[in-house]
């Protein structure tokens, strides 16, 4: 932890590091923010979740002391590391989460679809005889959780379907507009479709909607509240709809569950010619003191980095990219943020975070603990103690053309 001590700009920050690093080595069956918060002695797993997703250090440079260290150490200009958050080994090319496709490393595993680093000591690193360290698009989900995890997170969601199209915003049609703004036609395909709450705003505005959900129970809710909306079940993985059929396909909150390797050419497969992709996102405005303080109070599995202004564009920017050697489907992304806003009740504010795939998947004793500690929060607050009030909302679009 010398090498890195100086990379981060508080002293907590180091702290908490160098427990995380000590956890990752230990010899714990399963490996994230809680166990090693656990294993740490820590009473919540906040502090590890607030290193990941919100405290400020350099990541970048932090990565490229790893690798250095990691090299200087293997004596072998031949030998490659691959290093992921989750503990598991990945070795060979059968291991979940390593695919073995891309890069200038022949005869060894080159790629990590399931996130980590992939370091290696010889010529045919990205640095020519230092550390060669995987592009950021092949550590995308390993940043965050490892495949199963991410699984996981994705498939939660149908247990809560009710409570999930009762309490979960709609979207600005301020950015809906400017999603479809370049759009040749009205075709538009809502992806990862969930329960409609993107789809009724694109009825609202006069869109032909076709509606694409895995779940079945979210997928019974869209039926329900918008009958009218051709709804089938699919995924952004496997699109049941014909060749250029459609204009704009759009996602909403769900963007991010795609595997762009297989997604990315199944999407352009289904868009006319120069047609759009767009991911919307609700994201809640930490530059309000209440809504940051939330934030904090909530911890990272209920407000994550991709659910504030502050860390989105950064979070979002290059979803649109495949994480693997597969070629790029899509043109220069751009994004924007509009304003947006939910009127809610203390009890409506925590429903609606209970319903976010990180606290789904805790178990029940984490899951009263951490909307206990909400519920409490806003109780405590004057702008959300009595009655109804409007949560500061924004809903950012990363935009990209079919090339």
């Amino acid at each position: 932890m010398s090498r890195t001590a100086g990379l981060f700009t508080r002293a907590e920050s180091r702290r908490r590091a160098g427990k995380l690093v000590l956890g990752l080595l230990s010899d714990l069956p399963r490996k994230n923010c809680w166990t090693i918060a656990e294993w740490a002695a820590d009473r919540t797993p906040d502090g590890m979740q607030h290193l990941r997703g919100r405290a400020k250090w350099d990541a970048d440079q932090v990565r490229d002391e790893v690798g250095d260290y990691v090299v200087e150490h293997l004596h072998d200009d031949k030998a490659v590391l691959v290093v992921d958050e989750t503990g598991d080994v990945k070795k060979g090319t059968d291991t979940v989460g390593v695919r073995d496709s891309v890069g200038d490393l022949v005869g060894v595993v080159t790629a990590v679809a399931g996130g980590g680093w992939l370091i290696g000591g010889g010529a045919g690193s990205r640095r020519s005889g230092d550390a060669g360290v995987a592009d950021r698009r092949q550590r995308r989900y390993g940043s965050r959780m490892d495949q199963d995890e991410r699984l996981l997170h994705s498939s939660s969601f149908g247990a809560a379907a009710v409570a999930y199209a009762e309490h979960r915003p709609n979207y600005a049609q301020a950015a809906v507009r400017w999603a479809l703004e370049p759009a040749s036609g009205p075709r538009v395909l809502d992806l990862g479709a969930g329960t409609g709450k993107l789809s009724a705003t694109l009825v609202a505005l006069g869109a032909e909607v076709v509606a694409v959900e895995p779940d079945s129970a979210m997928l019974t809710q869209l039926r329900r509240s918008l009958p009218t909306v051709r709804a089938l079940p699919g995924s952004a993985e496997a699109i049941p709809l014909p060749d250029a059929s459609v204009d704009a396909v759009l996602a909403g909150n769900a963007m991010h569950w795609f595997d762009m390797a297989v997604a990315g050419p199944e999407i352009a497969r289904v868009l006319a010619p120069g047609g759009i992709l767009a991911g919307l996102w609700n994201v809640m405005d930490d530059d309000v003191e209440w809504v940051s303080e939330l934030a904090r109070v909530s911890g990272s599995a209920a407000i994550g980095p991709r659910d504030t202004p502050t860390s989105w564009r950064a979070e979002t920017a290059d979803l649109h990219i495949p994480t693997t050697g597969v070629p790029a489907r899509f043109g220069s992304p751009e994004q924007e943020m509009f304003p947006h806003g939910q009127r809610r009740t203390a009890d409506t504010l925590v429903a609606t975070l209970a319903t976010r795939a990180g606290v789904l998947v805790m178990p029940e004793q984490e899951q009263e603990a951490t909307l206990g500690r909400i519920r409490a929060f806003l109780a405590g607050r004057p702008e959300t103690a009595r009655g109804e009030f409007t949560l500061p909302m924004q809903t950012g679009v990363l935009r990209v053309r079919r090339l």
